[in-house]
């Protein structure tokens, strides 16, 4: 009894012709015949019976069918998971709304989870649905929010925070508002995503310092005399120098939950390390008890 054999029994109960079975599986009809015929000589009962010229499955053939149907489709999935741990072994595409949270998962990815080649990038969030939907990426970094055909992971929050030299004028808060940066000068990096359009559209008043290069507005934010924004996962190296303070905004809009969304019918093996790398930032969360990761 081979697969081939079971795949042409169940494409002849759905289609009821043993021609139309030879279209779909590019064989010709006698080919088929045999194919079927030989399958009913191998279980040792009637499944079949003719009728005008025509082949019916009898009430034993449609026993046969149903536990059959069941043996095609796990081997069909066996082979989509295969193929998908074959694709994981080589390449794995993630996309992001913001850098910190996709460098960390990458770490993750590349160091915890051997994957050997990573392919990223920073997009809206719309893009990165898009992406997932057209089968473009393999996981999104998103907000924590529900989404037709999506399946989330909770991954973890991100605060914007803002970093002032110890002798600016703003160092004596220990929180800042929206409102407090009117007309002042911040650095930022015009390629931080999400929050980088949030940062502009909450702060219409600020003078932005722009940086398209990471190297160089590293470079800056050490030397400069302004203030900058950081990601609240960049809080203690930021602290650790000991040149800026870091202040936390009143608003809470600077707050978000992210997770990683995966294509509800994409590979298990994808949603397996999605789950991977969502259990690891939870055990890193209640390390630290309950604070931001």
């Amino acid at each position: 009894m081979e697969l081939r054999q079971l795949r042409h029994l169940v494409l002849f109960a759905e289609t009821g012709s043993v021609s139309e079975v030879a279209k779909l599986v590019y064989l010709t009809q006698p080919s088929v015949t045999r194919s079927l015929q030989s399958l009913e000589d191998e279980i040792g009962i009637a499944i079949f019976y003719r009728e005008r010229n025509r082949l019916f499955l009898t009430e034993a053939g449609e026993k046969v069918v149903s536990l059959a149907k069941k043996v095609v489709d796990d081997a069909a999935e066996l082979q989509a998971e295969i193929e998908g741990m074959k694709r994981l072994q080589t390449s794995l595409s993630v996309l992001s709304i913001a850098p910190v949270p996709l460098y960390k998962v990458a770490s993750v990815l590349q160091g915890r989870l051997k994957q050997p080649h990573v392919t990223k990038d920073i997009v809206a969030e719309d893009e990165a649905l898009k992406a997932l939907a057209e089968h473009r990426c393999d996981i999104a970094i998103i907000q924590d929010r529900r989404h037709a055909g999506v399946e989330l992971y909770p991954l973890f929050h991100e605060q914007i925070l803002l970093a002032v030299p110890n002798d600016h004028a703003l160092a004596n808060k220990d929180e800042v508002h929206f409102r407090d940066l009117e007309g002042s000068d911040i650095l930022i990096f015009n390629k931080g995503g999400f929050w980088t359009n949030f940062v502009k559209a909450k702060m219409p008043g600020v003078r932005f310092i722009l940086q398209d290069d990471e190297r160089s507005y590293w470079v800056l934010v050490k030397n400069a005399s302004v203030p900058y924004f950081i990601s609240s996962h960049m809080k203690r190296r930021t602290e650790a120098d000991g040149t800026h303070k870091i202040i936390p905004f009143a608003e809470e809009s600077t707050k978000i939950c992210l997770a990683l969304a995966v294509k509800a019918t994409s590979e298990r093996s994808i949603h397996r390390t999605a789950a991977r790398i969502s259990r690891y930032f939870e055990e890193v969360r209640r390390a630290e008890s309950g604070s931001f990761v």
